[in-house]
């Protein structure tokens, strides 16, 4: 009973742990650079400086208030982190998965424009507004489009007026939890929707005109390279925090499993 109560406690630390290391990281440089700066001063003038006389009396009240400004940000800081910084990153964490999920099946929808015209979906792969442009050229835009993974579509128009409503879902979900959410994130997002908001002026209709359809090269392209910068976005703001997640997720399930 004990061991199994000993080790509860130590994977409830170990999550403690996780979560003020990542809210340690994700402090902003310049509250780190205040309060490293600060901290620096509060001991240097109370160790060493504070048994030099001091020449003159406005020296001295220079150094009374710059100590006092010093703990105010000392004592900031530290609140901001206990009551700000580390319930947003417990939040963070909790909804990472929802955000990485919600994006990485949107990223695959998106990808359904290189897929039909025959581009490279490799995130890895770069392509051109060119490369869009002469595929723009040998497609029909009332043929019938095939996803592998998303079956099939009735044409462009039907395609791009679905992957339209993803975009704004997408975007109107992640925005729920825009205080735990990275900007970099939102701001792809909304490249996005933006260029689907652009594309929308043409009159589609139920097929898209061939003069209206080799124009939308810029428009197309600007959802593929924002879709690319979006994943790899993604790995750099939840890749390590899914993998603590994870961590953190097999250790409960080992202990729970020594439980029974």
């Amino acid at each position: 009973m004990n061991a199994q109560k000993t080790k509860h406690n130590f994977h409830k630390e170990s999550k403690a742990k996780s979560i003020i290391y990542t809210a340690l990281i994700g402090i902003r440089k310049e509250v780190k650079m205040a309060f490293i700066l600060a901290t620096l001063s509060i001991l240097l003038i109370e160790l060493y400086l504070i048994n030099i006389p001091s020449p003159f009396h406005f020296i001295y009240s220079i150094g009374t208030i710059y100590l006092k400004a010093c703990y105010a940000i000392f004592g900031s800081t530290i609140f901001y982190f206990i009551n700000v910084q580390i319930p947003k990153e417990h939040k963070k964490i909790k909804s990472s998965l929802f955000i990485h999920n919600r994006i990485i099946i949107m990223y695959a929808k998106m990808s359904i424009i290189t897929e039909g015209l025959k581009l490279d979906r490799s995130p890895f792969v770069k392509l051109s507004q060119e490369s869009f442009k002469e595929a723009l050229k040998v497609i029909d835009p009332a043929t019938v489009v095939q996803s592998q993974n998303f079956g099939s579509f009735l044409n462009w128009s039907n395609l791009l007026t679905f992957l339209h409503v993803e975009s704004k879902t997408t975007l109107k979900e992640i925005l729920l939890l825009q205080d735990v959410v990275d900007t970099k994130i939102l701001e792809r997002l909304i490249q996005i929707e933006n260029s689907f908001n652009l594309m929308i002026f043409h009159p589609f209709g139920k097929t898209i005109h061939p003069e209206i359809w080799e124009t939308l090269d810029r428009d197309l392209y600007d959802i593929w390279y924002s879709n690319v910068k979006l994943y790899a976005q993604l790995e750099k703001s939840y890749g390590e925090t899914l993998r603590q997640k994870t961590e953190i997720q097999k250790k409960e399930r080992n202990s729970s499993l020594n439980k029974v």
